[in-house]
């Protein structure tokens, strides 16, 4: 069987403006979701980070431990090593994207098994 890996530059591009329309119309699920999730204690969600990691995509090849994607908060990157879907880029991308974009009491990074909640809350593909 012939698989083809769909991520290219182009369905790049679509998936990063498609993720911004994403994150654009689903912020008061992120606010409600988050908000359930930290039992009422007040936290931001950082917009501008968004735009900064969907403009920070980067590569690598990782056949050892096969991770889709990585983000430290300034950059995302992409495992070339994966056969990649265009809906697998555009699910990575938000799932990425959604990594430290909250903060509690507006300082506090949420630790990562709440994101990976709140992900799941939003939407399960997500996972």
């Amino acid at each position: 069987m012939i698989t083809r890996n769909n991520l290219n530059r182009n369905n790049l591009n679509i998936a990063k403006l498609q993720t911004k329309v994403w994150f654009n119309n689903n912020l008061d699920l992120i606010r409600d979701k988050t908000n359930y999730i930290l039992r009422g204690d007040s936290f931001i969600i950082n917009i501008k980070q968004i735009n900064e990691l969907l403009n920070n995509i980067e590569f690598f090849y990782d056949d050892i431990n096969k991770h889709w994607a990585e983000t430290d908060g300034e950059s995302i990157w992409l495992n070339t090593w994966k056969e990649w879907k265009y809906e697998d880029i555009y699910y990575t991308l938000i799932h990425e994207v959604l990594h430290g974009l909250i903060k509690r009491k507006g300082i506090h990074h949420i630790p990562e098994n709440k994101e990976h909640i709140l992900m799941k809350l939003i939407e399960p593909l997500l996972i």
